[in-house]
């Protein structure tokens, strides 16, 4: 049982192993943001034109409802200026 016991974080190295965590969350968190924004946008203004509202496109942030809505955007009769 022993061999499973968590040492805590201390020292030195600790406080690296810390910082590298975070610094990757910190990443992460960045990269979601501009992929949400690449997604999100061009729903927002592509959504109106099939007659859906704008505010679908915040469920790009879940990518299953983003694939969905794509479909369903590319299948509905689009509305033409004119």
């Amino acid at each position: 049982m022993d061999q499973f016991v968590v040492a805590p974080i201390s020292g030195a190295s600790g406080w690296k192993t810390m910082l590298l965590w975070l610094e990757a969350s910190v990443i992460v968190a960045q990269i979601s943001v501009v992929s949400l924004g690449l997604v999100a946008f061009p729903l927002w203004r592509m959504l109106p034109r099939v007659g859906l509202s704008k505010w679908w496109s915040l469920l790009a942030a879940f990518p299953p409802a983003a694939i969905v809505l794509i479909w369903v955007a590319g299948f509905r009769p689009w509305k033409h200026k004119e």
